[in-house]
């Protein structure tokens, strides 16, 4: 964490997390901007390590900008996915 934030001069302030477990989102966090903070994109429910660290949980599929099907239909947001549970 302490090599990217140096590498990155301490601007890094989005990251993707592909396991958000075992401690990856407080390790990523550490790598954001000590100043800034940042935002980190998860595929499971996490909760941020950081109160200027913002998490928000998304598909791979939405992280890709491809639509994904779920119950045979089109879906292209977190909204449209609850929508289909709604239903």
């Amino acid at each position: 964490s302490r090599k990217i934030r140096e590498f990155t001069e301490n601007k890094l302030t989005k990251a993707v997390d592909c396991v958000s477990e075992y401690g990856t989102v407080r390790m990523i966090s550490e790598a954001l901007s000590e100043t800034e903070g940042g935002t980190i994109a998860v595929i499971l429910p996490c909760e941020s390590p950081k109160e200027n660290v913002k998490v928000v949980m998304c598909w791979a599929y939405d992280l890709m900008g491809k639509v994904s099907l779920i119950c045979r239909r089109s879906v292209k947001s977190m909204s449209d996915i609850l929508l289909l549970f709604l239903a």
